[in-house]
């Protein structure tokens, strides 16, 4: 039955689900003095499921809610690259006018790290003891003491706001992207996350009377909340040639002049000597590059001019285009046999879920389950039970997966009927708080498949990393957006798996009617 069925039949939907839970209380409080105690019997049924891995090529990778930027690597997953292309956009005010023996001193793209402020910490400063914030970074998975490199270069490929086959909507962009870059790169260095990188010294200089320039005094520029964040410095002269000299130009003269001559920012992520490094997920949309310099500026007062070198900044923000790129590499890992080679008639002993345009799981129940019309059950609860892997040398679990008609690319039928927090899909520990599988609920489903009147055929399942997109606005909204950037993932225990106690199943728990 395709969602569209369901939504139609929702008004008895709900009047049934409020008959199913008077019955079940009627079922609870009826005294057994009343009742021949042989009427009702309850047991448990488990249906087997044939289960197998998918590879997910490619991800939406513009109008996200976090941007991943990075290097990362296990034998399971395999490797992955994350790198971000981006608009620059002009601040709101007139055209710049650098003023007079502009000279720029430094020019930095900052991008915030996702940070918790945890007390503080006590550091020296010039044999000085001194307190500051104590920062813990947040959404990075890997090794942050690994370095891997950076690159950044100018965009050579114009990111066109508007889809050119179709102008009255917004172009998408895909993590599979190919993207022209503009050399000589405007950054290149080795880096690994820093969570006490929260300042920034610049070096103000004016010019000397015999050439050259030296230092009038060093600035400290600190964030107004004092969090960390990455400092990639941009190459001045480059900067100067393509923004300072053309000051005043029709170049810089509107947002529309600005995105096509300078076409924005490729900020690479490339693999060191070891690919084990981090990965983090960043808003790219709190990130910027500043322009920091210095000029002359004139005063006069009674007939005497006075000149002072003046300290300036001119800051530009990531535009309204930003998107990942990103590349996998699955040679050698545990994953590529199973997503190069499904096994979709006998299902595979193990199922690999990531996010990010990594693979999903797909699953289908055994045909076996229509059989069970004919029996008078009472469908109490019908839940799937997903076991993590421990063997797996992958610990980044995600804490919730979902679960979705597969066939039709649309959300399932207790969604909306019992809401999203009771399909679950939630990471679930046991009592020494370890995690240890996955459960969804999907009674709803399983009560309309086993009715006896019901003749639709069964679908296939998709089980992917948890997106925030996934959840339905309403109930008009039943398909499943292609959003990921959720890199997190966890190796489960297929049907086929040696050890029985953990296969993937359905279990059904029902209250058998008899006649």
């Amino acid at each position: 039955m395709t969602i569209n069925k369901y939504l139609k039949q929702l008004p008895v939907y709900l009047l049934l689900t409020l008959g199913l839970i008077s019955c079940e209380k009627e079922l609870e409080n009826i005294g057994s003095n009343l009742v021949n105690e042989d009427k009702f019997n309850t047991n448990k049924h488990i249906v087997e499921v044939v289960a197998y891995n998918q590879n997910i090529e490619r991800n939406r990778a513009n109008a996200l809610g976090q941007y991943l930027l990075g290097v990362y690597s296990d034998t399971d997953f395999g490797k992955i690259n994350a790198s971000v292309i981006a608009q620059l956009t002009l601040p709101g005010e007139a055209t710049i006018d650098f003023g007079k023996n502009a000279h720029i001193e430094m020019v930095v793209l900052d991008i915030p790290y996702h940070a918790t402020r945890d007390g503080n910490k006590t550091v020296s400063v010039a044999g000085k003891d001194v307190k500051v914030p104590n920062f813990k970074l947040d959404s990075i998975i890997g090794d942050k003491d690994v370095e891997f490199q950076f690159k950044v270069y100018e965009l050579g490929t114009f990111l066109n706001l508007l889809d050119p086959n179709n102008p009255a909507q917004n172009n998408i962009y895909y993590t599979d992207k190919v993207y022209q870059k503009i050399t000589p790169e405007l950054h290149t260095s080795n880096f690994k996350p820093n969570e006490n990188d929260t300042v920034l010294y610049v070096d103000r200089l004016k010019p000397l009377v015999a050439g050259g320039f030296e230092t009038y005094t060093r600035d400290t520029i600190k964030k107004t909340d004092k969090k960390p964040s990455i400092k990639l410095m941009l190459n001045p002269a480059i900067i100067k040639q393509k923004i300072q000299d053309k000051a005043g130009s029709t170049e810089l003269s509107t947002q529309e002049n600005f995105s096509k001559y300078f076409r924005g920012l490729y900020i690479e992520a490339n693999v060191l000597s070891n690919p084990a490094s981090s990965l983090m997920s960043l808003n790219m949309g709190d990130a910027s590059v500043t322009i920091y310099y210095s000029n002359d500026v004139e005063t006069t007062t009674n007939n005497v001019t006075t000149t002072t070198r003046t300290k300036q900044s001119y800051k530009l923000s990531l535009g309204s285009i930003i998107a990942n790129k990103i590349s996998r590499d699955y040679s050698g890992s545990n994953i590529q046999p199973l997503i190069s080679n499904p096994n979709t008639i006998n299902g595979e002993s193990r199922l690999y879920v990531q996010g990010a345009a990594g693979s999903n799981a797909v699953f289908k129940l055994d045909n076996q389950i229509k059989n069970l019309r004919i029996n008078n059950w009472l469908v109490n609860d019908a839940s799937l039970l997903l076991y993590i892997d421990k063997n797996a040398s992958s610990k980044n679990y995600p804490s919730r997966l979902y679960l979705y008609n597969y066939d039709a690319n649309e959300q399932i039928k207790d969604v909306f009927t019992e809401g999203h927090s009771v399909l679950s899909g939630f990471l679930e520990k046991d009592k020494d708080s370890v995690p240890y599988r996955y459960r969804f609920k999907i009674t709803d489903y399983i009560s309309d498949i086993l009715k006896k009147e019901n003749n639709d055929e069964l679908f296939k399942f998709g089980i992917k990393v948890y997106n925030s997109s996934d959840l339905p606005q309403s109930t008009l909204d039943t398909k499943i957006k292609d959003f990921s950037w959720t890199p997190k993932g966890v190796v489960l225990h297929g049907n086929q798996t040696s050890d029985v106690d953990k296969r993937i199943r359905l279990e059904i728990n029902y209250t058998q009617l008899n006649n």
